[in-house]
């Protein structure tokens, strides 16, 4: 499902970049859509090399540990995921990301 979500996300920022260089080589009489296709490029190598780098400095999140009670349980700690702030904050870029 993320893959789905992932490409389509991609597609449709692909579509509206090759919009906006045609009307940007519309009002400009220069050629930009090699430039943005480029750039496209560039960030999605950045942020898997960033992404890699995060990784390897130990900077990813850990998944809270349930200390009591049994997967079935509506103890406690049940919620505990939907507060911890790293994998919130990972989230909410994800989501800005996708809406952007």
């Amino acid at each position: 499902m993320t893959l789905i979500v992932l490409h389509s996300a991609a597609g449709l920022y692909d579509v509206g970049i090759n919009a906006d260089a045609v009307d940007l080589e519309q009002v400009t009489r220069r050629r930009f859509m090699a430039l943005l296709h480029a750039t496209f490029s560039g960030g999605a190598t950045l942020g898997a090399v960033g992404a890699g780098v995060l990784i390897q400095a130990a900077a990813s999140t850990h998944f809270p540990s349930r200390t009591n009670g049994t997967p079935g349980d509506i103890g406690g700690n049940r919620y505990a995921l939907y507060r911890h702030l790293p994998l919130l904050l990972v989230g909410a870029i994800a989501t800005l990301g996708l809406l952007s």
